[in-house]
């Protein structure tokens, strides 16, 4: 799926930097919600090494490297810290690779009607002839988000800032992806917030934040990695995916558990470089993803 803090103030720990943004939201929460480790969506639109070619064991035409966390919960956080580049310069114009999160329900009537209902936000690369690039007429590396809703609601994406060309160095980056209800209840609601940052060594380059609306879905997955279609995208070096986060009460809680795998046969590639723990220091854990 290529086809993201908060009302009040929050703050992540991102090593020695601490980031601390502010979003008119109002979170009410009744209940604590607890992310248990269950196999959920393989969900879809990397980073590594070199060219790799064709991903094998295609969902869909499209492979993954992912990990899964599953329970009801109102938001998801996950920091993106890419080091290389992207490039899909091999790819037809459908082609793409993705370093993303993905926020889906996969189990309500509503959502399975429609196969899935999902928020899902990173960074992909967009062939210079797709309608959404964020640089039309270039091939280009965006920040982006989408949707998928249910009752005709469809599939939305949103390109909203250029990283640069294919093969631009993504170092000098990191990019903060949240997504929260607006209503501060992961049932009964349409409308969520949708926040993607981008950071670098002086601060805040660009902020985005926007909705998901018209969505009632009741997320019960939230979804890290990495998604390739099966044609001659690749990468260099790897992306992290750091500091994950779950809504839990009018808070954030780090993931405590590594999850579980739903990814496909690589490339790419995802394993956790720091596992998340039930532990003193933890923040989350840090899984990296890769081409081979």
């Amino acid at each position: 799926m290529r086809q993201l803090k908060l009302s009040y103030t929050l703050i992540v720990l991102t090593g020695d930097r601490l980031i601390i943004s502010c979003i008119t939201l109002v979170m009410i929460l009744s209940t604590i919600f607890l992310l248990q480790s269950n196999p959920a969506l393989a969900a879809s639109r990397s980073s590594a090494i070199a060219a790799t070619g064709f991903c094998s064991n295609p969902v869909n035409s499209h492979c993954y490297a992912q990990r899964t966390w599953s329970g009801g919960t109102p938001g998801a956080f996950t920091e993106l810290a890419p080091y290389g580049s992207l490039s899909c310069s091999g790819c037809p114009s459908s082609g793409f690779i993705t370093q993303e999160m993905w926020f889906a329900d996969t189990t309500s009537s509503l959502c399975t009607a429609v196969y899935a209902c999902w928020i899902e936000g990173g960074i992909a690369t967009f062939a210079s002839t797709e309608p959404n690039n964020c640089n039309p007429g270039h091939d280009s590396i965006c920040m982006f988000w989408a949707d998928n809703r249910p009752s005709g609601g469809q599939y939305h994406e949103h390109a909203v800032y250029t990283l640069g060309g294919y093969g631009a160095s993504l170092d000098p980056y990191w990019i903060d992806v949240a997504f929260h209800s607006a209503g501060g209840n992961y049932t009964s609601t349409n409308i969520w917030n949708v926040s993607v940052y981008l950071y670098d060594s002086n601060g805040a380059v660009a902020t985005f934040n926007q909705q998901s609306t018209n969505n009632q879905m009741t997320p019960t997955t939230i979804n890290i990695g990495s998604e390739v279609s099966n044609t001659n995208a690749s990468t260099s070096d790897h992306t992290d995916l750091t500091y994950n986060q779950w809504a839990c009460g009018s808070s954030w809680c780090y993931q405590t558990t590594t999850g579980t795998n739903p990814s496909t046969n690589p490339p790419p590639n995802g394993s956790w470089s720091i596992n998340p723990c039930n532990c003193p220091g933890n923040t989350g854990g840090a899984f990296t993803t890769y081409d081979h």
